[in-house]
């Protein structure tokens, strides 16, 4: 059994912080950095998010997708046929996301702190996901248990078209976008949102 090690990090597209002791009423999840939010136009948030209407005030997306790397090596372990076999290492996880706000709510701090408040809920289940969930669900994936962990014997062209490409990534981005989605749904319904959403319309009219 070979040992698999997983490394993960979270990367942001604006990396300006928010000077946070100008917000007291932000609330910040522990772990997460607090990153200036991307202005963006109504119209710009409404293609950002074309399933939702109204376009919403807030909005974490993943700009760059679960990205897999393997760090380790393979021994070849035969010739006729050609045979490789994983000997350990790390499978690298790296995602970057970008948070953005309807520019027209930035300058209104209370509206500011409500929102970014929501948005970086999401942000911390996007590090939960990468650092915590996928390095306890992607050993259960048959094919990174099978090759991965318990090290069974991996033809050539499974090799050089599955393992030394991106197809790996392909088949395990599906757990990330899964979980993403369900954890996205959770925070966005409900009436903890239902309350968020009308906390927004009230200091709309300030704006």
């Amino acid at each position: 059994m070979a040992d698999l090690r997983f490394t993960a990090s979270v990367h942001y597209e604006n990396e300006i912080m928010v000077p946070i002791s100008y917000y007291p009423g932000l609330l910040v999840p522990p772990g997460v950095p607090v990153y200036e939010p991307i202005t963006v136009s109504f119209a710009r948030m409404s293609q950002l998010a074309p399933d939702k209407f109204p376009a919403p005030a807030g909005l974490t997306v993943a700009t760059r997708d679960l990205s897999v790397k393997l760090q380790g090596f393979w021994k070849q372990t035969g010739t006729a046929p050609v045979m490789w076999q994983w000997q350990g290492g790390a499978m690298r996880l790296d995602v970057t996301v970008a948070v953005y706000m309807i520019d027209k709510y930035r300058p209104v701090e209370k509206l500011f702190e409500l929102i970014l408040s929501h948005e970086l809920m999401h942000v911390q289940d996007d590090i939960d996901i990468v650092s915590q969930y996928l390095p306890q669900e992607l050993p259960k994936d048959p094919l990174v248990k099978k090759y991965l962990i318990d090290q069974a014997p991996v033809d050539d062209p499974m090799h050089r078209n599955f393992f030394c490409t991106d197809k790996l990534q392909q088949n395990l981005r599906e757990i990330w976008a899964g979980e993403r989605n369900v954890r996205g749904h959770q925070r966005d319904s409900g009436a903890l949102y239902e309350r968020y959403k009308l906390n927004v319309a009230k200091l709309l009219p300030r704006i």
